[in-house]
């Protein structure tokens, strides 16, 4: 045994003054008799004192000693010399996926039995410095590293999974990095529903396995247009990660109508379906089990069909409706006269120049689609007035503002052509895409204030309104002045992914599935206030749950669907993980048992006094 204040164990000497103090009252004290003139010749006595001390031996006064002599031995402090595991350094992971928001085996939850778990790991290293990682997608450091235990405790109790995906083990390797070299960990828990299969050498990663329950799972959701015009078709999987027959209701709805399928599944079974849904009139789809089951994160599924951000645009010039056609095919086109507004500006002919020099004006600023450039056409060619066409030829064939254009088969009137001393008018230099007749037939470039691009001749004066190249060029061209790149796979976006709304043009702001704006403020009936703050281009969503996030942007509005990872319908069925702290070191401690002495005296000595003012009242009394 160890003693702390050695000193205080001169007190004993105090314990003298007990007795002392005890037998000094005690002789004051009135004692009855049978007969008084008995008494008073044997009072002095030696078997008359004798007969007067035995009573005075009551428990009282060795309760006294006793509370005394614990007290002294617990200011001293006392502490047993033991062994307990110990670790330079630890790092306790708990899976914070979607995963984990379902119930384990026996009905508790995840969550729940993670904590514990956590919990059970801290108590097993008292004296070693820990951090506690979230791990999931968006990992998060809960604590950092530290001896600070308490706080470790406060961050485990917070503990709550979100609705993203696996994490992975470079993030966690990331995140132990940046606290202190990830090799020096002598320990890594892992306290997750699935195992890690290949962990690095360098991380010493230790499973701690959380069970499942069993689950009932849609792990694939689809939707098509029916090219008869009549309805969508619906695709769906569903999957029975269960020991037993599942019976269960596939609804599948637009919002409106609703499609319903029952389902019975055996152990292990995965059906696929293909549903029509006729009276479906919308684009944002939603599929659903019912009743839900202890995993109820991939119970619900979403879906959009695909859609275009529409464009602001607008028109100077003489209303030319192929031109117009073209413009409007590529895409959901806003017209607008607010040329600040405008995401691109087309301007057809070149005399649509002069009447806005004309009023003072000079090329708009801003992204600019020019056509019929050519500031004074040369004569028609003499004869039979027969244009005489010459081929374009492409200078750049793998310009995107080309891609999948034949430019063999364009033609072009020579005459619309700039000849002598007549040139084109463009915003500044640029690069030659077409040619013919060794003149620029279309020309790009990019000025202080936007992109152009600028076909040259008179467009009439050309094939190119016959083609079918003509709303494919005029496409890439708007494409490349006001950028919507394709997104590929709508259904399998998932929370936790950075999104690049670089894609949808100007943004305003986000919409989460709770109505709430994700990014800037807005005013509690949903319109935008002064000081909300914008996504602009290139900004980049986040989503953090599952369901439909409208993106809003000044030509309109667009919906995108997130659902949880379908890996995570995944459960680990099988226990490979360790569930004891196996192979750690351990060394000597000090285990601190002067509280414990400190309570039995308080509690003798509180006993002892209700007793002794009990007895005191009753022989007061009498």
């Amino acid at each position: 045994m160890i003693w702390a204040r050695a000193g205080y164990l001169s007190l004993f000497g105090l314990t003298v003054l007990v007795p002392l103090i005890y037998f000094l009252r005690a002789r004051n004290l009135r004692h009855q008799v049978s007969a008084v003139f008995l008494w008073e010749t044997l009072q002095h006595g030696h078997r008359t004192r004798l007969a007067r001390f035995r009573p005075q031996l009551d428990w009282v006064l060795f309760a006294q000693l006793a509370g005394l002599v614990l007290l002294i031995i617990a200011a001293a402090g006392p502490a047993l010399r033991i062994r307990q595991p110990t670790l330079s350094a630890m790092a306790i992971v708990i899976d914070g996926s979607a995963s984990m928001q379902g119930t384990t085996s026996t009905g508790r939850s995840k969550a729940e039995e993670a904590r514990a778990r956590a919990l059970e790991i801290l108590d097993a290293f008292p004296a070693t410095p820990v951090t506690v990682i979230q791990l999931s997608l968006s990992p998060t450091i809960l604590a950092p590293l530290g001896s600070d235990h308490d706080a470790a405790r406060v961050a485990i109790a917070g503990f709550e999974p979100n609705w993203t995906g696996n994490g992975t083990i470079a993030s966690l390797n990331t995140l132990l990095d940046s606290q202190q070299a990830s090799d020096q960990y002598e320990q890594v828990f892992l306290i997750s529903d699935r195992t890690v299969t290949d962990p690095p050498r360098s991380l010493p990663v230790q499973q701690v396995w959380i069970s499942s329950a069993g689950n009932l799972s849609i792990d694939a959701f689809n939707v098509r247009i029916q090219p008869n015009g009549d309805g969508v078709v619906v695709f769906a999987g569903v999957r029975n990660d269960d020991s037993e027959y599942r019976e269960t209701e596939l609804r599948v709805s637009d919002g409106s109508s609703r499609v319903r399928l029952p389902l019975v599944l055996a152990p292990g079974e995965r059906q696929t379906f293909v549903l029509p849904f006729p009276t479906a009139n919308g684009i944002a789809y939603t599929a659903e089990l019912t009743p839900k089951d202890g995993a109820p994160f991939d119970d619900l599924r979403y879906y959009v069909l695909p859609q275009s951000m529409p464009r602001k645009a607008s028109w100077i010039g003489e209303n030319d409706p192929f031109l117009r056609a073209a413009v409007e095919v590529s895409g959901p086109i806003v017209w607008t006269d607010a040329m600040a507004e405008a995401e691109f500006i087309v301007v057809n002919g070149y005399a649509a120049l002069l009447d806005r020099e004309h009023e003072g004006g000079a090329l708009p600023e801003g992204n600019l689609l020019l056509v019929s450039m050519i500031e004074e056409p040369a004569n028609e060619v003499s004869g039979e007035g027969t244009a005489a066409y010459a081929p374009m030829r492409a200078v750049a064939a793998g310009d995107p503002i080309l891609q999948g254009i034949s430019a063999d088969a364009l033609r072009v009137d020579i005459a619309s052509l700039s000849e002598g001393e007549s040139s084109p008018r463009l915003p500044g230099d640029g690069v030659t895409l077409l040619t013919a007749f060794e003149q620029d037939v279309l020309v790009a470039g990019v000025t202080k204030t936007g992109r152009w691009i600028a076909l040259i001749p008179d467009l009439w004066r050309t094939n190119l309104p016959l083609s079918i190249d003509f709303p494919l060029l005029v496409a890439n061209a708007i494409e490349h002045l006001s950028p919507r790149a394709q997104l590929a796979g709508w259904e399998q976006m998932e929370p936790g992914q950075a999104i690049d709304l670089g894609w949808a043009g100007p943004v305003g702001q986000v919409i989460d599935p709770n109505g709430d704006f994700v990014q800037g403020a807005a005013a509690t009936d949903g319109s935008r206030r002064d000081d909300a703050e914008d996504v602009g281009p290139g900004g980049v969503l986040l989503a953090d749950m599952p369901g439909f996030y409208e993106i809003l942007a000044p030509s309109g509005s667009i919906l995108m669907a997130f659902n949880v990872a379908v890996g995570e319908s995944e459960i680990t069925t099988t226990r490979e993980a360790a569930d004891t702290i196996l192979g750690v070191r351990t060394e000597a401690a000090l285990f601190a048992i002067w509280p414990w002495i400190a309570l039995a005296a308080c509690v003798i000595l509180v006993i002892e006094a209700a007793v002794y003012h009990g007895a005191w009242s009753a022989r007061s009394r009498r």
